[in-house]
């Protein structure tokens, strides 16, 4: 797994678990079963712990990082799911490319060190 999966694990829980709120939503509008939708509740349930988890742990592991721009820019894409311009108004550069791509980089990589 490279570093950027690694990162993307808490915005693809949280996908994972919204996908499974809009589920339980229908279900019940369509009247389901009651023991269908308990075990929907308690499978959002434990993805959410399991978000909540992860999220605490690379906040961690981000925020450790030496470079403060670095972990910023990461902090923000992965944890608070901020656009690439966003991020690049937020670290006060223009060129959202640049962010993206050469910034980025260089914060996975360092992110790696740890």
């Amino acid at each position: 797994m490279t570093n950027k999966e690694y990162l993307e694990q808490v915005e693809n829980i949280d996908m994972k678990i919204k996908s499974l709120a809009m589920q339980e939503v229908y279900l019940r509008n369509k009247r389901g079963n009651e023991k269908s939708l308990q075990e929907l509740r308690d499978l959002i349930e434990n993805m959410s712990e399991k978000f909540i988890e992860l999220q605490k742990k690379i906040t961690v592991e981000i925020y450790s990082m030496k470079n403060s721009m670095y972990s910023a820019i990461l902090g923000a894409k992965y944890l608070s799911g901020a656009t690439w311009e966003e991020v690049a108004v937020m670290i006060g550069y223009s060129d959202v490319k640049y962010v993206r791509t050469v910034l980025h980089e260089k914060a996975l990589k360092e992110f790696k060190k740890i």
